[in-house]
């Protein structure tokens, strides 16, 4: 979802990801040889951002992405949420 006012532009993202298992496990033996670790339960995951356009030249921009910090799922990727948590960012663009 994107909300304007005037020059300020505001983001919000929202993933929600239901109960799933590890990928290199098979749903038949996953309770049998790795036990409820590998099942993980749902999740979501909230981002939000702006962006200001301060004049012709200046443009400033900043969020927060995974605003509830959840963690990533006991793999060897980090997925759905960074292994950093909640990150935070602040930038801008100017244009000569």
């Amino acid at each position: 979802m994107r909300w304007n006012w005037g020059n300020l532009s505001v983001g919000w993202q929202s993933q929600y990801l239901g109960e799933m298992l590890v990928s290199f496990v098979e749903i038949e033996t996953a309770q049998t040889l790795y036990g409820s670790d590998v099942f993980m339960e749902e999740t979501w995951i909230h981002d939000i951002n702006a962006t200001y356009i301060w004049n012709d030249s200046l443009t400033i921009r900043g969020g927060i992405n995974n605003i509830s910090e959840e963690d990533p799922f006991g793999t060897n990727r980090a997925f759905p949420a960074s292994p950093r948590g909640r990150m935070m960012f602040l930038g801008g663009t100017y244009k000569i």
